[in-house]
């Protein structure tokens, strides 16, 4: 992963110079290319400023000698980091698919997620969710929830472990061009794609409403699924018995529905 973010990255770099030079300008000493060395320092600078809250301050400030902190003047230029922010790339333009949304990451991001899965077993108890995360800059995907506390974001389907709230497996959302087949619905895609690591080992899925139906928990139960499934499920289902949308008036009572057919 840091080495594609070296060589875009330095590829970018190339272009910068070259429209500086084009327009008379003159490169600084800052404008050399970058290692796996100093990639992993720049990561570094991020983690640090996010550990402290610090994500949000004018960088300038951080790097300043009188108020800043010295750690970040101690690992890199204040025009450094300026310059490896704005050449950062994880592709390359000139070869990127433009029908893909997530082309700009789409490489670094399998190869993320590919470590995410092979490198860690899950419980038995997994979930299935949505995470929004807070982004307000320009993408054809970025979405809005009023109920999120950042309200605007990019929007993951996850596959997390209940136990240790480790993310398995994650799919972006890309919007509503995001292509299904054989006549699923987007809940049932996205669950059948996000519980792909665990298809055949007996696992409980735990899920919203939004992924909730009968045929799915039904189809989920078959082979090679075979997963369990418990959730919560929207009145409006057309596949719930009238008797259970009636509601008791004994408090505290419930009611069981079972199903004959075999697993």
């Amino acid at each position: 992963m840091i080495n594609i973010i070296v060589n875009c990255t330095n590829v970018q770099i190339e272009n910068e110079r070259a429209v500086a030079m084009a327009q008379g300008q003159q490169n600084q000493t800052y404008h050399h290319h970058t290692d796996a060395a100093e990639i992993k320092a720049f990561v570094a600078i991020l983690y640090h400023s996010g550990l402290w809250k610090t994500h949000r301050v004018d960088a300038a400030k951080l790097w300043n000698y009188g108020n800043g902190v010295t750690f970040y003047r101690c690992v890199m230029s204040y025009q450094r980091f300026i310059f490896l922010s704005v050449c950062l790339r994880f592709d390359i333009k000139a070869t990127r698919d433009a029908a893909d949304r997530l082309a700009p990451i789409r490489e670094l991001w399998e190869i993320f997620i590919g470590n995410c899965t092979k490198n860690y077993e899950p419980s038995n108890m997994c979930t299935v969710d949505e995470q929004l995360h807070g982004f307000r800059g320009r993408c054809k995907h970025r979405v809005y929830m009023k109920s999120k506390p950042d309200k605007y974001g990019l929007m993951l389907k996850e596959l997390n472990d209940a136990l240790t709230s480790y993310m398995i497996f994650a799919i972006p959302y890309l919007g509503k061009t995001h292509g299904v087949s054989n006549g699923e619905s987007i809940p049932e895609f996205f669950f059948r794609e996000l519980t792909a690591p665990i298809h055949g080992t007996n696992r409980t899925v735990t899920i919203d409403n939004w992924f909730t139906t009968i045929p799915l928990l039904e189809r989920m139960l078959e082979y090679p699924y075979k997963l369990t499934i418990t959730g919560t499920i929207r009145k409006n289902k057309r596949e719930i018995p009238t008797e259970m949308k009636i509601a008791s008036k004994t408090v505290q009572d419930t009611n069981f529905c079972f199903s004959d057919k075999e697993r």
